[in-house]
């Protein structure tokens, strides 16, 4: 039994540096992805509103190109305009919808790995080094005991952070993004019932 203690021993120790690594690479960007996050949440504070109008406005002016002006310079733009540009073949169009929905799937995927993954990652970093801690304080060595506790609620609250920020963005885009997707599925129809 003291060699499988050894041995599970050996493991852990050996994945704190990884877990470690990888955690700060993950708050790296969760960094990175919030900026994102505020820019396309500014845009969208300025243009409030503007994919709604867009739907309101979309049986009632033809001129699709000055419709289609009055959006804010985005991916949900650049969709709308394949979508007229393709309005002659349905099935292309259609492809056109599902790589959308496939890029916002993807976005979405990142910020639930952030999610999932900074907490997870979070919590090996504190359970790990507690175990350093335990063993120093029965040697009685406090100050190495209080360094190790230290790494490890560091740990604890970096992979916090990490899964709020994935949980923000996600909540977010995710949100965005069906508002998005209904309107593009609208408009599609509309496109194809004019067609008949």
């Amino acid at each position: 039994m003291n060699y499988v203690n050894q041995f599970l021993n050996f493991i852990s120790d050996g994945l704190l540096l990884p877990a470690v690594t990888l955690e700060i690479l993950l708050l790296f960007s969760a960094l990175w992805a919030g900026g994102l996050f505020a820019r396309d949440l500014w845009q969208r504070l300025r243009g409030a509103g503007a994919v709604g109008e867009f739907i309101q406005l979309a049986p009632l002016d033809q001129d699709w190109a000055t419709a289609i002006r009055k959006l804010p310079v985005s991916r949900f733009r650049e969709v709308v305009q394949s979508l007229l540009d393709t309005s002659h073949d349905r099935r292309l169009a259609m492809y056109r919808l599902n790589l959308f929905e496939n890029e916002c799937q993807k976005e979405l995927d990142r910020a639930r790995m952030l999610t999932r993954l900074g907490p997870i990652l979070g919590l090996m970093g504190t359970l790990i080094p507690k175990g350093h801690a335990l063993g120093q304080l029965a040697l009685g060595d406090v100050s190495a005991m209080t360094q190790n506790l230290q790494v490890a609620f560091a740990n604890t609250v970096v992979g916090l952070f990490i899964g709020a920020v994935g949980f923000v963005i996600q909540q977010g885009r995710q949100r965005w993004y069906k508002q998005e997707l209904d309107a593009l599925d609208y408009l599609y129809d509309l496109l194809f019932e004019e067609k008949r």
